[in-house]
């Protein structure tokens, strides 16, 4: 018929490209509904009365585009995952880290401050009967306080340069 608005058809091939993109399933479930799509277009369009060199081409193309559009809207989904995935992984990697360089400081400053604490006695009981083993003791309680200090420090620098090692690799 005269009337008919063939062009009108590719409005179709959109419809089922933006279905792909809405479609949450497999992508046989696509396949599925785009084939039910088409044959429910085909039997309307020719009892309307479109002619058949109309719509020959609309279930390839409305499938070879929807597909690709399907496929590619997983891909973008599996790769948003991934990058979750490798987020989550990061975060916890820096979370053990962490956790690590906790325990190593607690050790350190455990074993040190044990050390001054009992040197710091000693010296308290020796002040009156041995001022000179008392002044030793207090001076070996300060180059034990330093070099505590020092191991901190170097852990500090140590993880600051990591840190800053791994901003640089990320970005």
């Amino acid at each position: 018929s005269s009337d008919l608005y063939v062009s009108g058809l590719s409005y179709f091939v959109f419809g089922c490209v933006f279905l792909g993109t809405l479609s949450r399933g497999s992508v046989w479930r696509y396949a599925l509904v785009l084939a039910a799509l088409n044959a429910v277009l085909l039997v309307w369009a020719r009892w309307l009365g479109y002619p058949w060199t109309a719509l020959a081409w609309m279930p390839l193309t409305t499938g070879v585009i929807g597909m690709l559009v399907h496929v590619d809207r997983l891909r973008h989904a599996q790769d948003a995952a991934l990058r979750l995935s490798h987020d989550e992984v990061r975060r916890l990697a820096a979370v053990a880290e962490r956790e690590r360089i906790g325990r190593d400081l607690h050790d350190l400053l455990a074993h040190t401050l044990s050390m001054v604490a009992l040197k710091a006695d000693l010296a308290a009981r020796l002040v009156d009967r041995d001022p000179d083993g008392a002044r030793r003791e207090i001076g070996e309680v300060g180059g034990i306080a330093r070099d505590a200090l020092a191991q901190v420090r170097q852990a500090v620098s140590g993880i600051r340069a990591a840190g800053l090692a791994a901003e640089l690799a990320s970005s």
